[in-house]
């Protein structure tokens, strides 16, 4: 009887739900969202730190540096609602503090003084704020200690994971972060992970950990160590400002510079400005932006950042044909349109000028630029065409290469001789 429950009880798992490789690799799915820049990423994080070393300014300062959209440390923020559960303080002491920092706090941070523990109903409570406030993206619990659960399960490795996942999973389901500020065990550690107070199984559930530490307790600078599944470690140094409270910035170890993924994206943006439209693989398209991006990269980073792409006006999509994969990249319809019309903008600009300053300039090559661009802007329209309908089907592949060379060439032919025009215009 006992093994025909067993069975039973297995049977009425529910099936596991699989992806092949080739589907995840045609997946589209959004970027890791980064609240602060190469720092904060969405997910849950822990703050440990020191008691009364200034943890509390620096969360209170980075709530309200996020839902201003301001940088945190030269690192830029996206901008959004905050909430800062800052539950060993009172609302006078909260005022106190944000009166140092600012004397206009916006209706966009928020605080809260109490509140429910994990599995008392925490969870409910910020998913039931978040549906009020959907702009939110910044969530500090200070400390962690208070929402947790005195009596917990013998187990402490276990008791440990399953409180903070429950915030993990919140997290991950709304794409935002939520921080979590605790306490550093008593000695001292190389390792910022064997610093958190507690077992394995809170720095193990984490996305990233933050550490802020003093060499002197009596002192005023600080390292504070960041590492996560999303970010690179790195190491700041700060010194506390006793009349401000403000952590000041007093170097960085790693250097800021522009993230391969956003160069490679410009060049892209750059590109196809010019040619509107590339089709081929990711090696062509290495060759012909002249990077140094490995085409692999490249091509890893268009698919990553296909939503970045989209906001920028353009289409990416891919395809696989025998051992071949070739990458589609083309501006959008209103992006195109925003185009021909400051194309037609400039044109007449240009006329009106031609005109109104070169009274002897032939009327015969005002007219025939004049044309010329008209003709180019047909051919935009034309190439648009029939990219669209050979994504269809309604046009074979070897139509729309005919077609598509034809236009691009008469566009090369176009701009080479309205160059020559305007160039005898303005002498």
């Amino acid at each position: 009887m006992q093994d025909e429950s067993k069975r039973k009880k297995v049977s009425n798992f529910s099936k596991l739900e699989t992806l092949t490789g080739a589907a995840l690799m045609t997946m589209p799915l959004p970027p890791t969202r980064m609240i602060v820049e190469n720092l904060i990423p969405q997910g849950l994080h822990i703050f440990g730190g020191a008691p009364k070393i200034g943890k509390s300014w620096l969360t209170l300062w980075l709530c309200l540096r996020i839902t201003q959209g301001e940088p945190v440390w030269n690192l830029p923020t996206e901008k959004g609602n905050t909430l800062y559960l800052c539950l060993e303080d009172s609302f006078a002491r909260v005022q106190n503090r944000l009166l140092d920092f600012t004397e206009d706090a916006p209706d966009t941070i928020h605080f809260a003084t109490m509140s429910e523990t994990i599995a008392g109903g925490l969870v409910k409570q910020i998913e039931d704020f978040l549906a009020e406030h959907p702009q939110t993206n910044f969530i500090a619990i200070d400390n962690l200690q208070r929402v947790r659960d005195t009596a917990g399960e013998a187990n402490a490795y276990a008791n440990d994971y399953r409180e903070v996942n429950a915030l993990k999973s919140l997290a991950d389901k709304h794409r935002i972060a939520i921080l979590l500020i605790h306490h550093l065990r008593k000695q001292a550690d190389d390792d910022p992970l064997n610093m958190i107070s507690g077992t394995t199984g809170l720095t193990g559930a984490v996305d990233g950990i933050y550490v802020l530490k003093k060499d002197k307790r009596t002192g005023n600078t600080a390292k504070f160590i960041a590492t996560g599944r999303d970010i690179e470690q790195r190491e700041l140094t700060l010194e506390f400002d006793r009349d401000s409270h403000l952590w000041n910035l007093v170097s960085d170890d790693t250097e800021h510079t522009s993230s391969p993924a956003g160069a490679a994206l410009t060049v892209v943006k750059n590109y196809l400005q010019r040619e509107e439209i590339f089709i081929g693989s990711a090696t062509e398209l290495a060759e012909q932006l002249c990077t140094k991006t490995p085409p692999a990269v490249l091509s890893k980073t268009l698919m990553q950042n296909q939503h970045a792409l989209a906001a920028q006006g353009i289409q990416y999509s891919h395809s696989r044909t025998g051992n071949r994969r070739e990458i589609t990249l083309c501006v959008t319809v209103l992006t195109q349109l925003n185009q021909v019309l400051a194309a037609v903008f400039q044109a007449d600009e240009f006329l009106e000028w031609a005109a109104r300053g070169n009274s002897d300039t032939s009327e015969a090559d005002k007219k025939a630029i004049a044309k010329l661009i008209q003709r180019d802007h047909q051919l935009r329209v034309l190439t648009r065409r029939v990219f669209e309908q050979n994504a269809s089907g309604a046009i074979t592949d070897e139509t729309f290469t005919e077609l598509y060379g034809g236009y691009q060439a008469e566009q090369k032919v176009i701009a080479a001789k309205i160059a020559t025009l305007e160039a005898k215009l303005r002498d």
